[in-house]
C-alpha cells in the first residue's frame, strides 16, 4: 500500500511540474494525514485553527543582499494582493484558496499586534474572526482593482477636527496595505502633515505615549481614527535627523515624463485599428466584455497573439455592441492583462473576409522612389 501511494503521488507531482511549466491551472490536493483535522477546536467559536495544505506555485530567492534581508525574523512574504499583481492566478495563495474550496467565503481577516504584550497576528483566511473585532464590519468599493492593489477613496483627511484641503476636490485614495509600516503621503502634502503631526518628545523615550494630534481619515461608510500610539514611532529622533521620504509617495517625475512620451508615441500597429483593453478578469463571470471607443470587428483568436509567458488561451466574440473575452484553456477567469488591437468596421470590410490557413501581413508605405522593392 506504501508503495502504492508513493507511486501515485510521485505521478501527482510529475503531472503539477508540467502543469506549471506550462503556466497552467494546477490541480489541489489534500494530503491524507491523521494529523491534519478538519474540526475546529473547542471553544474557538468556529475558527478552524488546524492545519491546511495546499499545492501552489511560489517564487523562491536563491540569493539576496545582506541589507535588509539579514535583520528580518520572517520566512517569507505572503502576498495578499488582487490578481493584477500576482505573475499569474496559481502564484495567489488566497486565490487557490478560494478556487479549491479551502476558504470557506473569499474573504480575509488581519489582525495585527505590535508584539509587546505576547498577543499573536493573524490572518484569517475564508472570513474575519469575531472575537479579534471592536466593531461590526464596514466595507468599501476597490478603486480600479485591475492595478491590483487594495484602493479605497478618501473623502476626508482631519488632523485634530480641521479638514486638510488636498482632498476636497475628491481625488483623493488610499492603498490599505499590511506590508507598509507607515503612513504613507504624497508630495507636496506630506511635509504640511508632518508638520502638523510633530512634537516635542521632551523627556519622553517612547514617543507614542506624546500628546501628539488626533488624525480622522474618512472612507465611504468609517472614519478611520490614528492616535500617538498608532502613527508615532517608538524611539525620538535627534534634532535634524528624518526617516520621511523627501518626495513623500509619488512617481518620480522622469518616470512620469517617460510614461507620458510612451503613451503620446503608442501608435496602431497598422491604419484603421483600434485598441481594446479588456484587461484581467477577477470577478465571477466567466466572460469579460468592454464596449470600444469605435464599433470594431476582432478576430476570435486575437487575445492568443500574447508576447508573454503564459498558456492561457481566449476566445474574443462580439455580443451586444461590446467586445467579450472567455477563457477557453481552463473554465474560470484570468489574471492576464488582455490588450489588442482590432480593425474598424470601414477597415475590416476593405480586408474581407478572413481565409482559413492564411494571415493578413500589413507591409505599410514606400517612401524610396529609386528602389523597387
Amino acid at each position: 500500500v506504501d508503495e502504492a501511494k508513493q507511486s501515485a503521488l510521485a505521478e501527482m507531482r510529475a503531472a503539477e511540474m508540467v502543469a506549471l511549466i506550462n503556466q497552467e491551472s494546477l490541480n489541489i490536493h489534500l494530503y491524507e494525514d491523521s494529523n491534519i483535522t478538519a474540526v475546529a477546536a473547542e471553544g474557538t467559536s468556529g475558527v478552524d485553527y488546524s492545519p491546511m495544505c495546499v499545492e501552489m506555485s511560489i517564487i523562491v530567492a536563491v540569493e539576496m543582499s545582506t541589507i535588509p534581508f539579514k535583520t528580518f525574523q520572517f520566512d517569507g512574504i505572503l502576498g495578499l494582493s488582487l490578481d493584477g499583481l500576482a505573475m499569474n492566478r496559481n502564484f495567489s495563495t488566497f486565490d487557490m484558496l478560494v478556487r479549491n474550496g479551502l476558504a470557506a467565503k473569499p474573504h480575509f481577516g488581519v489582525f495585527l499586534t505590535d508584539g509587546e504584550d505576547a498577543e499573536p497576528s493573524e490572518v484569517a483566511m475564508g472570513g474575519a474572526d469575531p472575537r479579534r473585532m471592536l466593531e461590526p464590519i464596514r466595507w468599501s468599493e476597490v478603486y480600479m482593482p485591475e492595478m491590483g492593489y487594495w484602493i479605497v477613496p478618501i473623502t476626508a483627511v482631519r488632523v485634530d477636527g480641521v479638514e486638510l484641503d488636498f482632498c476636497k476636490d475628491g481625488t483623493c485614495r488610499g492603498v490599505v496595505d499590511t506590508g507598509t509600516s507607515h503612513l504613507g503621503i504624497p508630495a507636496p502634502h506630506d511635509k504640511e502633515m508632518s508638520s502638523l503631526l510633530q512634537v516635542d518628545a521632551g523627556d519622553l523615550l517612547d514617543c507614542r505615549l506624546a500628546k501628539a494630534p488626533k488624525v480622522e481619515i474618512d472612507v465611504p461608510g468609517k472614519t478611520i481614527t490614528l492616535t500617538a500610539d498608532s502613527y508615532m514611532r517608538r524611539l525620538p529622533l535627534r534634532e535634524g535627523v528624518s526617516v520621511s521620504s523627501a518626495k513623500g509617495v509619488t512617481m518620480d517625475d522622469e518616470k512620469k515624463e517617460k510614461a507620458k512620451q510612451e503613451e503620446k508615441q503608442e501608435q496602431p500597429p497598422r491604419p484603421g485599428h483600434e485598441k481594446v483593453v479588456v484587461g484581467s478578469n477577477t470577478g465571477t463571470d466567466m466572460e469579460k466584455c468592454v464596449k470600444p471607443s469605435v464599433p470594431v470587428v476582432c478576430d476570435p483568436e486575437i487575445a492568443n497573439k500574447r508576447a508573454d509567458i503564459y498558456a492561457d488561451r481566449f476566445e474574443v466574440f462580439e455580443k451586444e455592441g461590446q467586445v467579450c473575452v472567455k477563457r477557453t484553456d481552463v473554465p474560470g477567469t484570468w489574471g492576464v492583462d488582455l490588450v489588442f488591437w482590432c480593425p474598424n468596421t470601414e477597415t475590416a470590410a476593405k480586408q474581407g473576409p478572413k481565409i482559413e490557413g492564411m494571415e493578413t501581413v500589413f507591409v505599410g508605405s514606400h517612401g524610396d522612389a529609386n528602389s523597387n522593392e
